[in-house]
């Protein structure tokens, strides 16, 4: 992703995220959030060189955010790009020196996210002698390039050659996962943790593909195991502060792909312990804590009652004869507390108090059923929205 030039480095963050360059924000959004799940767990992993890797994927998807999700930075930044899609990529490097040296120029290049570079001293050194490392360090290059059937055959060579190796095991598995295999991956993570049973990044590795996959209570169920095993990792805490987030926007069932409304107070009562517990958790990740905060806030204002008048334009009117009585009861009914208070008064007027504090009471309960038909609940408002157009409403 990483393209070298005379004065520095240019990413470009499409390639990053996947995405056509015409994308607009909520595609972005989506894929920053998607891409920034999937790298987290890699950052808890204890092999260093993966871990950079992995360091610097999610410092380029803040970046990406910043930039993309900014329209006066996004504007500079594609003439920029523009300008120098027009330039000759350079080469990737001189293959000089032993296996060694090949090996940690590969294993540097992954550090930066440079895959082009990578998969080239990697090839080399395989040429040179073909080993587990020089067919891993393939395997990464290529994933990143995503060229991920190449990556999967270069994987599984590594991991024949050395089963005993839990990374190799992992770096199949996120290959595998990136090919929509869930059960290979599974299995490669499970037989990660088997054999180094001390580290969390496979199981939250495990924990992200159900969350991937929208198997939500699973992923939390998973996480809040590793939690109370390592309740200060920071990496576990964060993970599962974002299931449960994830799992409470899940929960309403009036949604479209990215976005949703609540329609019953039902969600807001499964919803608001899940979002809680995920702020009480979420440690230095300023980010994650915003994103729980305003679903907060938006759950909060589902509660606060609204004067909802678009209520009186919502009913349902058959058209010819039938509709024309059926408008005519609604004007009358909606004029109803009017007319019986004027009727009160007259009543009053003229000394029939008997008939006026009947009218009176009819008057007032007139006026309350008015009154709580129209200043309801958000979500209640949004529930009426949603059953007369068919369609979300927030």
């Amino acid at each position: 992703m990483s393209l070298p030039t005379g004065d520095g480095s240019f990413t470009d963050y499409y390639a990053l995220l996947g995405v056509d360059p015409d994308a607009d924000r909520a595609v972005l959004e989506k894929r920053i959030k998607e891409e920034q799940r999937k790298w987290r767990p890699r950052t808890a992993l204890p092999e260093l060189g993966r871990r950079q890797e992995a360091e610097q994927r999610m410092a380029l998807l803040a970046e990406a955010r910043g930039v993309l999700l900014d329209d006066g930075k996004r504007a500079a930044y594609d003439r920029t790009r523009a300008a120098r899609a027009q330039r000759r990529p350079t080469a990737a490097g001189t293959a000089t020196g032993d296996v060694g040296t090949l090996l940690e120029r590969a294993e540097r290049a992954l550090a930066i996210n440079d895959y082009r570079t990578a998969a080239f001293f990697a090839e080399e050194a395989a040429r040179t002698a073909a080993s587990p490392r020089a067919w891993n360090l393939r395997a990464r290059a290529y994933a990143g390039q995503d060229d991920h059937q190449r990556a999967v055959v270069a994987a599984q060579e590594a991991v024949n050659m050395e089963p005993g190796n839990p990374m190799y095991h992992i770096d199949l598995g996120i290959i595998h996962q990136a090919l929509d295999e869930p059960d290979s991956a599974v299995a490669a993570f499970e037989q990660a943790a088997e054999l180094a049973p001390e580290d969390l990044g496979p199981r939250l590795l495990i924990a992200d593909l159900h969350l991937s996959g929208g198997r939500y209570q699973e992923a939390v169920a998973l996480l809040e195991q590793v939690h109370r095993e390592h309740p200060d990792d920071r990496d576990t805490r964060n993970m599962l502060a974002a299931a449960l987030h994830d799992r409470a926007q899940a929960i309403p069932a009036d949604r479209t792909e990215t976005v949703y409304a609540i329609t019953a107070k039902q969600e807001i009562a499964e919803m608001r312990p899940l979002l809680d517990r995920a702020a009480s958790l979420v440690v230095d990740d300023p980010e994650l804590s915003a994103v729980i905060d305003e679903t907060r806030e938006y759950v909060a204002q589902q509660e606060q009652k609204v004067f909802d008048f678009r209520a009186l334009f919502r009913i349902p009117v058959a058209e010819g004869p039938a509709g024309c009585l059926v408008v005519s009861f609604l004007v009358l009914l909606f004029l109803s507390p009017a007319l019986t208070a004027v009727a009160t008064v007259t009543a009053f007027s003229d000394g029939v108090f008997d008939m006026g504090f009947v009218l009176l009471l009819v008057t007032a309960l007139l006026c309350w059923g008015w009154w709580s038909s129209l200043v309801v609940p958000r979500w209640k408002q949004n529930r009426r929205a949603s059953r007369y157009t068919g369609g979300l409403s927030r």
